[in-house]
Protein backbone atom coordinates (compact mmCIF):
# COMPACT_ATOMS: atom_id res chain seq x y z
CA UNK A 1 0.00 0.00 0.00
CA UNK A 2 2.45 2.47 0.99
CA UNK A 3 4.31 1.92 -2.44
CA UNK A 4 1.08 2.78 -4.70
CA UNK A 5 -0.64 5.44 -2.66
CA UNK A 6 -0.50 9.10 -4.30
CA UNK A 7 1.76 7.33 -6.87
CA UNK A 8 0.64 8.83 -10.78
CA UNK A 9 0.57 5.94 -13.33
CA UNK A 10 -1.07 6.24 -16.99
CA UNK A 11 -2.14 10.08 -15.72
CA UNK A 12 -4.25 8.49 -12.99
CA UNK A 13 -3.40 8.95 -9.34
CA UNK A 14 -3.86 6.09 -6.91
CA UNK A 15 -5.36 6.39 -3.51
CA UNK A 16 -4.22 2.77 -1.55
CA UNK A 17 -6.19 2.54 1.57
CA UNK A 18 -7.13 -1.04 3.09
CA UNK A 19 -10.50 -2.31 2.30
CA UNK A 20 -13.21 -4.34 4.32
CA UNK A 21 -16.50 -6.23 3.07
CA UNK A 22 -20.10 -4.95 4.01
CA UNK A 23 -21.13 -8.68 3.51
CA UNK A 24 -21.14 -11.05 5.93
CA UNK A 25 -18.53 -13.85 5.64
CA UNK A 26 -20.95 -16.88 5.80
CA UNK A 27 -23.38 -15.26 3.18
CA UNK A 28 -20.27 -14.98 0.67
CA UNK A 29 -19.70 -18.32 1.59
CA UNK A 30 -23.06 -19.41 1.12
CA UNK A 31 -23.39 -20.60 4.25
CA UNK A 32 -27.34 -19.77 5.97
CA UNK A 33 -26.04 -19.64 9.90
CA UNK A 34 -26.74 -15.79 10.03
CA UNK A 35 -26.75 -14.53 13.97
CA UNK A 36 -29.84 -12.15 14.41
CA UNK A 37 -27.48 -9.69 15.56
CA UNK A 38 -25.12 -9.95 12.50
CA UNK A 39 -24.24 -6.19 11.41
CA UNK A 40 -23.22 -7.09 7.85
CA UNK A 41 -25.12 -7.33 4.96
CA UNK A 42 -27.16 -11.10 3.54
CA UNK A 43 -28.09 -9.92 0.20
CA UNK A 44 -26.62 -8.00 -2.98
CA UNK A 45 -26.97 -4.25 -2.65
CA UNK A 46 -27.60 -3.75 -6.42
CA UNK A 47 -24.98 -0.58 -5.55
CA UNK A 48 -22.03 -2.52 -5.30
CA UNK A 49 -22.53 -5.16 -7.99
CA UNK A 50 -21.53 -4.66 -11.17
CA UNK A 51 -22.15 -6.86 -15.00
CA UNK A 52 -19.93 -7.17 -17.52
CA UNK A 53 -21.15 -3.75 -19.46
CA UNK A 54 -20.53 -1.99 -15.93
CA UNK A 55 -17.26 -3.15 -15.86
CA UNK A 56 -16.51 -2.56 -20.46
CA UNK A 57 -17.77 0.94 -20.20
CA UNK A 58 -15.45 1.13 -16.76
CA UNK A 59 -12.50 -0.89 -18.12
CA UNK A 60 -9.93 2.03 -17.05
CA UNK A 61 -10.48 1.47 -13.70
CA UNK A 62 -9.17 -2.10 -13.94
CA UNK A 63 -6.48 -1.77 -15.96
CA UNK A 64 -3.65 -4.24 -15.37
CA UNK A 65 -0.25 -2.80 -15.45
CA UNK A 66 2.60 -4.41 -15.83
Amino acid sequence: MLALNDKIILNIKIKASYGTTKYCKNFIENKFSYTKDCVYYHKIDKENKMNKDDIIKNKKLFISIK
